[in-house]
């Protein structure tokens, strides 16, 4: 697994994981179905604090977490692609298998996660978590880019390239006979910069490329997902 980590000028730090094939699987069941047996125990090797877990849905949906939402299991494993939280000691977290997880954090308490695929960069879900934790939490100052799948091995329809062209400029698709390529990372770094995060962090490593490393879906139709979790460790 990958770990990063940040101390915060109040003495709070924000620590980051990523899990890598070798940690298994960390697929959210679909609602109605029952969990892996060893699930808990996978997260529980990553970390003892609280998960909040959410069923990405490709779109641009946020759930706010406070104590009373992770004191029950009602609200977790809701169909949300971003969580966002001032409490410490949560771990928040997503899944992925070729699609951008992102960390999100301020200087003082706010901290968040994203699941960002192509629709939900093209719906705006990096603007609007960054918007809802600066309502709610104040300057959000920094970003961590997991493992994703590179531009040379994402292939992209050009219909569906025109909004990310028009949007973020040609340098994010490099049109390739009748599919191009599309820099999922590139677009995510310019929404970010846009919204005035410029303290990027990035995992430069593909996961269609690192078969032996990452799972992924595009390349190898593997169904099972890596974790990207954050959370505040209080000073």
């Amino acid at each position: 697994m990958i770990s990063y980590e940040q101390q915060l000028p109040r003495g709070d730090k924000i620590v980051i994981v990523c899990t890598e094939k070798s940690d298994g699987d960390f697929r959210v069941p679909p609602e109605g179905k029952i969990a892996d047996q060893g699930l808990e125990q996978r997260r529980k090797q990553i970390t003892s604090h609280r998960w909040f877990w959410i069923r990405q849905q490709h779109r641009a949906e946020i759930a706010t977490v406070g104590t009373s939402e992770t004191e029950t299991t009602d609200n977790i494993g809701g169909a949300w692609d971003a969580c966002i939280t001032s409490e410490a000691f949560i771990a928040l977290s997503v899944t992925t298998a070729d699609c951008l997880s992102i960390a999100l954090w301020g200087t003082d308490r706010g901290i968040g996660v994203i699941h960002a695929g192509w629709r939900g960069l093209r719906l705006g879900i990096i603007e609007k978590t960054i918007t809802a934790m600066k309502h709610s939490f104040g300057e959000v100052a920094s970003a961590f880019i997991g493992p994703h799948i590179c531009a040379g091995c994402y292939e992209f329809s050009p219909k569906d390239a025109q909004d990310f062209v028009k949007r973020w400029g040609s340098d994010v698709y490099l049109p390739s006979g009748a599919s191009g390529r599309l820099d999922l990372a590139l677009i995510a770094k310019s929404s970010l910069r846009e919204a005035g995060v410029n303290d990027v962090a990035n995992v430069d490593s593909c996961t269609a490329c690192e078969s032996e490393r990452w799972f992924s879906y595009r390349a190898r139709q593997e169904e099972e997902r890596m974790a990207m979790v954050a959370w505040r460790e209080q000073a």
